[in-house]
């Protein structure tokens, strides 16, 4: 988001937008109270119009940032996994900035993000209250193996009062919570599916499980293989080249890296070269 100008800041406040201020010497980006202020506060800070107003379900919260930051500018995230419900990191231009701006996880306020994060957890059922049992009774397991699934679930009984009532008004409204119900766990799964895909570690990514003890093994899957699919991504190893073409497990892949050897730099590639002929030396038996 755009920082506005004195001019530009006077007039938004001039006409009754709602804006945001860079009290960086206390809390950073701060929603705007002009009697908080002094009369020279234009000239001295910098301004932005407040994000407008978005849905969660049924709840309002501020929307994310839609646009890449400055270099080192601090934002916040929603964070379920945490008691603050938010967490505090600055802008580096990285594949994980671009993801988390992508998913429309961005604010520029802490408050902002706190907010974002209470109403996915009231969208998917939960509590604000933190719960002091959750790390004594639900251990949380680094997975390296896929996850395994809890097949103890518990079941949500949903009761009808017990007065008579016709046949086809009863199957109407159960017709009606059906689809309710089924509409209701399509969102939390999207909202938990979406934080796996950004999770920074293995452990941010085996807790989102914690979230599904009354689904069933079938609700469970596709949440379960998306944590599956990022402790994947976040335990590939950062080899080198070099160290590739050596463990090469057959000449398909030899040759894949071939091309990449024909992308260093002309000072390396004899090397690499000699290194790609030993291995498929070592592939087919025959010299090269």
């Amino acid at each position: 988001m755009n920082v506005l100008t004195h001019k530009e800041a006077k007039l938004a406040w001039a006409n009754n937008e709602a804006l945001l201020i860079n009290n960086a010497a206390v809390n950073g980006w701060e929603e705007f109270f002009p009697a908080n202020w002094g009369c020279d506060v234009f000239d001295a800070y910098e301004f932005q119009i407040k994000p407008r107003i978005v849905k969660i379900g049924d709840i309002e919260v501020a929307e994310p940032i839609k646009e890449p930051l400055s270099k080192g500018q601090q934002y916040f995230v929603p964070s379920l996994l945490t008691e603050k419900l938010a967490n505090q990191l600055k802008w580096k231009n990285s594949a994980i900035d671009k993801t988390l701006l992508e998913r429309g996880l961005i604010h520029l306020t802490e408050q902002d993000a706190i907010n974002h994060a209470q109403a996915h957890i009231i969208v998917s059922g939960g509590t604000i209250q933190c719960n002091d049992d959750l790390t004594s009774n639900d251990e949380i397991v680094m997975f390296k193996q896929p996850v395994k699934e809890n097949r103890s679930d518990i079941n949500v009984v949903i009761k009808e009062p017990e007065t008579i009532q016709p046949e086809e008004n009863k199957s109407e409204k159960e017709s009606v919570l059906e689809q309710s119900s089924e509409q209701d766990y399509q969102s939390r799964l999207q909202n938990l599916i979406d934080l796996a895909k950004v999770a920074t570690t293995p452990k941010e990514a085996n807790a989102l499980a914690t979230y599904t003890k009354t689904w069933t093994e079938e609700q469970r899957k596709p949440l379960l293989d998306a944590i599956n699919i990022r402790l994947v991504e976040l335990d590939k190893p950062n080899q080198s080249l070099l160290v590739r073409i050596k463990n090469a497990e057959n000449i398909e892949r030899l040759n894949q890296l071939e091309q990449e050897v024909h992308t260093c730099d002309a000072f390396i590639q004899p090397s690499l070269n000699e290194s790609l002929s030993r291995r498929r030396q070592e592939l087919t038996g025959f010299p090269f």
